[in-house]
């Protein structure tokens, strides 16, 4: 590699060879050690120091150092010079490849302007070949704001991190490292120091307390520059800033790069585009010249890939469970290869050591003569896992071992054997489960009884003849799994829909944005068998499709429609009408479509929508408004009779189907909760007061003109995104941990009744987690996020732990709950005498009654 000066002076000798006179600014260039960005006065401050390898105290030749605003290198002796600008705050140098990036590779700038500032710095050589690939973390927005929150994270992301076999090599998280305030931000630095390997963040807009001469004080003073790069094999990663400095920052990318750029794959990170919005343009087309692999940051709290501007961007989700898209808190592993390529691998965090017996569950049963699937769910977020075995034994005094097999991995999490018990085994059997993982340590067994019976005994899936699903004795749940289907990815708020014997569901995915992945699956559903998926790069589906006229549409959470042949899967038409590749475009991943009486499509959420015709995909009408919009997900669109009602944050509009035209809008004083649900003339849904920590109201609107018709206080404070129900003149509505009865004529409460018996512990902690120090102290989230299935006068829904729960409509009475053993955001599909969910762990749950 060229020192800085050398190539500038290569530079200028070429431009004289053209003829061009630049001879003074050649000789200053050439003579001066140190290449300035910005003139400097002779009486600037210097700032002076040495690089030298750690533990042996040799020089380091020709490592960049840096002020912000101009560079140097460093001599055969490892020293440097600098003159320092007028508004540098600190010195930093690019560790040169080769050498280990360090967090403090940073010095600030002494507050006496008349003193030099003097920075000594030691790296130490990398211990692995430029040939090999690497890994590195990619987190974001963790918000320490309380000591209750410190230990989370310590216990949740930075043990776990620490505990992974292959180290990654460092931690770039992506911005919000606390919460505001300086005590927070002290809480974040001694969180940051317990890595094992370096932490190297870059600001976002919740590390600038109000303290100090300047915004940025308090995190330069715990943290790392506002701005700054490091090496790590011939990869360069740069660190941008959020607001303030863009300019400066912007710069001095464009220095770097145009020296150094080339030689390098380079990578950018920030908080997210809106920080550098002053720049964003001149970054953006910076990026573009230099063929950025990627650009990481996180602020919204959501997980979505895209490409911005032709560049690929990576937004993930928080480390704190306040969390838009619903997604779980989790930090990415970046698998870089010196090829320029990535992979990206997300990991929930909290598993440890997660193990449990799907199927045959609590009460289930293996059958005798009759093939049979062992389902086993085993994650760690450190470790992965490398083998699972079941083995079933006699249950009586010998003891004798019956069967041994090997289950295969399906997904991250779900593991699968096919078994075939014979004649001879026994009615009681011990069935135990032994997993390792892949750093060679042996997991604590999982060691059940289990039944056996004939295989006349074996619930059969009945989809023309609806159950009941009421116990027969006491609360135990007359369920049992059927089958699971897994897919790689996750099932987020996509619920499943059956159609003919069929099930459809979208997938969400967080992977590399160049990616081929499957984004929405057919699955035969008596047998689970799969029908088709479809697959395609650069976005998920995360929401519920519709099915009509023999086709299947659905929409990206990019804003692609996307209308499939339903028996193959085979694409018919595909919009992009509603994609934005804005900086702050909307996220569609609440927002379903919506089929029209005369065949056509309504899509979208919030200001933009769009009327497609269903056979050609030509749009009707598009309302699509972008000024200003920082959308994260609104609800669907609801047709209602020749109008289509609409949810912006806190109003809903009633649009004209024909024309797009806005008939009416009711403002209501906080968001709106879930989508709107019609009955007759009737709209009903549910609102917040206006405060963050009032209750929800239960509402009635007149659908002709917008008029309020009643409204009824509930007790849920916070979010809450689970849309009622409207069945036989009552409005049915998840109020926390309760069903409320509403009638729907007069708005008057009718009964409500708990279902906390269905619940664990683990239900409340993740609804309270956030109320520490966070954003949203007093307030809770929903325990419910899908919407529930009314069904022969019971109510199912999922708590978004994973627990399925049938509420006895008629008895007004909880009826029984299942343990799925995975997160859910998505409400369950009731068919016949089947239940379907799809749980984040992607895995698609079919449960059959018992006894039919």
């Amino acid at each position: 590699m060229k020192r800085i000066d050398s190539i500038i002076g290569d530079q200028i000798l070429h431009r004289l060879h053209a003829g061009k006179l630049f001879i003074l600014l050649a000789v200053i260039i050439i003579l001066s050690t140190t290449t300035l960005m910005y003139a400097e006065s002779s009486d600037a401050q210097v700032a002076t120091g040495s690089v030298l390898v750690a533990g042996q105290g040799d020089p380091i030749e020709n490592v960049i150092v840096s002020d912000g605003y101009s560079f140097t290198q460093t001599d055969q002796d490892g020293r440097f010079e600098l003159k320092l600008h007028a508004a540098a705050r600190w010195v930093t140098l690019i560790n040169p490849s080769g050498y280990k990036p360090i967090s403090a590779m940073h010095q600030l700038r002494p507050e006496d302007s008349s003193a030099d500032l003097t920075a000594d710095f030691e790296l130490a050589p990398l211990e692995h070949s430029p040939d090999e690939s690497f890994t590195f973390v990619y987190l974001s927005d963790v918000h320490l704001g309380s000591e209750y929150r410190s230990s989370r994270v310590r216990n949740e992301f930075i043990e776990a991190i620490n505990r992974i076999p292959d180290q990654p090599r460092f931690i770039m998280e992506t911005g919000d490292l606390s919460l505001d305030t300086v005590d927070r931000m002290e809480i974040a630095r001694q969180n940051s120091l317990r890595y094992k390997m370096p932490h190297l963040p870059s600001i976002g807009n919740h590390d600038r307390p109000d303290a100090g001469p300047h915004r940025a004080y308090t995190y330069e003073r715990l943290f790392s520059p506002v701005y700054y790069a490091f090496t790590y094999h011939n990869y360069l990663f740069i660190a941008l800033p959020w607001g303030d400095d863009v300019v400066e920052a912007y710069e001095w990318s464009k220095t770097l790069l145009e020296k150094i750029g080339s030689d390098h794959h380079v990578v950018a990170y920030m908080h997210h585009w809106d920080g550098v919005r002053a720049k964003h343009n001149e970054f953006a087309s910076l990026f573009k010249e230099h063929n950025v692999v990627g650009v990481f940051m996180g602020h919204y709290h959501m997980n979505r890939m895209t490409e911005h501007d032709g560049i690929a961007s990576y937004m993930t989700t928080s480390g704190t469970p306040y969390i838009r898209d619903f997604t779980r808190p989790a930090f990415n592993i970046v698998t870089a290869h010196p090829t320029g390529d990535i992979e990206i691998e997300q990991r929930p965090v909290g598993h440890a050591r997660d193990l449990s017996l799907i199927s045959p569950a609590t009460d289930g049963k293996l059958f005798r003569e009759l093939a049979q699937s062992i389902l086993v769910n085993a994650y760690d977020t450190s470790t992965p896992v490398r083998t699972v075995r079941a083995s079933v034994f006699d249950a009586g005094v010998a003891g004798n071992k019956l069967h041994t097999v090997s289950l295969t991995q399906e997904n991250a999490y779900l593991w699968r054997a096919e078994i075939h018990p014979d004649a001879a085994w026994p009615e009681t059997v011990f069935l135990t489960i032994d997993v390792e993982d892949e750093a060679g340590h042996a997991w604590p067994s999982v060691n059940t009884l289990r039944s056996v019976a004939d295989a006349s005994a074996r619930p059969t899936p009945q989809l023309d003849r609806m159950a009941d699903f009421l116990p027969k004795h006491g609360e135990a749940p007359p369920i049992e799994v059927a089958w699971a289907y897994s897919v790689g990815g996750s099932f987020g708020v996509s619920a499943p829909v059956v159609y003919d014997d069929v099930v459809y569901v979208g997938v969400e995915q967080f992977t590399e944005v160049d990616r081929v992945n499957p984004v929405l699956v057919a699955v035969d559903a008596v047998t689970g068998s799969e029908r088709w998926q479809y697959a395609m790069k650069g976005g998920s589906i995360r929401t519920t499709p519709s099915v009509s006229n023999g086709l299947v549409v659905a929409q990206a959470d990019d804003g692609r429609v996307v209308v499939l042949d339903r028996e193959r899967g085979q694409l018919q038409w595909i919009d992009q009408g509603m994609v934005s590749t804005g900086p702050s475009s909307q996220v569609f991943h609440r927002s379903s479509p919506a089929l029209l009486g005369d065949g056509d499509i309504i899509a979208g959420g919030g200001p933009i929508y769009s009327r497609l015709n269903l056979d050609s995909g030509e749009p009707v009408w598009r309302h699509v408004d972008r000024s200003g919009w920082r959308g994260w997900g609104p609800p669907s669109p609801v047709v209602a009779g020749d109008r289509v009602l609409a949810s912006i944050d806190n109003i809903l509009q009633a649009i004209d189907a024909a024309s797009g035209d806005i008939q009416w809008e009711t403002s209501f004083e906080g968001a709106l909760g879930g989508t709107p649900v019609v009955v007759d003339e009737t709209v009903y849904l549910l609102a917040r007061h206006a405060g963050r920590w009032e209750p929800h109201q239960a509402v009635a609107i007149n659908l002709e003109d917008g008029d309020i018709l009643w409204h009824t206080d509930l007790q849920h404070r916070g979010k809450s995104f689970s849309p009622p129900v409207v069945a036989d003149g009552i409005m049915y509505a998840i109020d926390y941990d309760s069903v409320v009865a509403i009638d729907a004529a007069t708005g008057q409460i009718r009964w409500r009744e708990s279902f906390a018996r269905g619940l664990s512990e683990s239900d409340y902690l993740m609804s309270r987690d956030l109320t520490s120090g966070a954003h949203l102290e007093n307030s809770l989230y929903g325990l419910v996020t899908g919407t529930p299935a009314a069904v022969n006068g019971q109510l199912f829904f999922v708590t978004r732990t994973g627990r399925l729960i049938a509420f006895d409509l008629k008895n007004k009475q909880y009826a029984w709950s299942y343990d799925l053993g995975t997160s859910v955001d998505a409400g369950p599909a009731v068919a016949g005498n089947m239940i379907y969910v799809a749980g984040r762990n992607g895995v698609l749950y079919a449960m059959v009654k018992r006894g039919e």
